[in-house]
């Protein structure tokens, strides 16, 4: 059999199977030694990278690393990572189990601009288990923490609240870099957001229709301040 541009056409009688084997194939992205997705192969363990990243219109965040399964620090090569979770960018990828890796997240725009994270590279090690790695843009893990915005809002059919701020994590005041907020618990809209250690901050919720019309809440900005620890929230009604 030919496999041609990636694909093969094969017929199998019935009651009948096939079996493929590839002796050269090598898991590079979220697979076991099958070629599916999953956690260790023996060879590879899945690595879940969660960054939380606030982008605007059109921008994508990847990651990219030492070693091949990360593109060897080639950006062109770069993983791109699923904003399903936005602004939480999520990810899996098969890396070699017992390799001490570094890596970076970066952010391309529609134009393929690429912007890098300002601060060191990121380190992990792939034991022989599968491995989760939390982020946050421009945050070292040990100055994160995280505030869960609360607000109370009753809005019309179509539209949304969300939270913007001083911080990068907050959409440093850019109304199009808000952070959406969840209405599982209407007419409370809440969001986790991380943000930096012992750090005070100013911020504000806005709506935004179907249309695309912001509206902002009345009134001075609010102000927090996070501390040593995690898991502060705010409890805040729309103004």
């Amino acid at each position: 059999m030919t496999v041609s541009g990636g694909s093969a056409s094969l017929t199998v009688l019935a009651k009948g199977a096939v079996a493929f084997y590839n002796a050269s194939y090598t898991c590079t992205v979220g697979c076991d030694d099958t070629g599916g997705g999953g956690g260790s192969s023996g060879s590879t363990v899945s690595a879940t990278f969660d960054e939380y990243a606030p982008t605007s219109s059109g921008t994508s965040v990847y990651v990219v690393g030492s070693i091949p399964a990360l593109g060897g620090w080639d950006t062109s090569k770069a993983v791109r990572l699923s904003s399903t979770g936005y602004p939480v960018w999520s990810g899996e990828v098969g890396v070699p189990v017992g390799t001490s890796f570094t890596y970076k997240y970066i952010k391309r725009d529609a134009s393929g601009n690429v912007t890098w994270e300002s601060d060191a590279n990121r380190s992990a090690t792939a034991a022989a288990t599968a491995v989760s790695l939390e982020n946050s843009w421009n945050v070292a893990d040990a100055d994160a923490t995280d505030v869960t915005f609360s607000e109370s809002a009753t809005t019309d059919w179509g539209t949304n609240v969300y939270v913007v701020g001083s911080l990068p994590s907050l959409g440093s005041w850019n109304a199009a870099d808000a952070i959406p907020l969840s209405s599982a618990a209407y007419p409370v809209w809440r969001k986790l957001v991380i943000a930096p250690r012992s750090t005070s901050f100013t911020y504000k919720y806005v709506e935004r229709d179907a249309s695309g019309n912001v509206t902002w809440e009345s009134g001075t900005n609010r102000s927090y301040t996070t501390g040593g620890s995690s898991g502060y929230t705010t409890s805040d009604t729309w103004k």
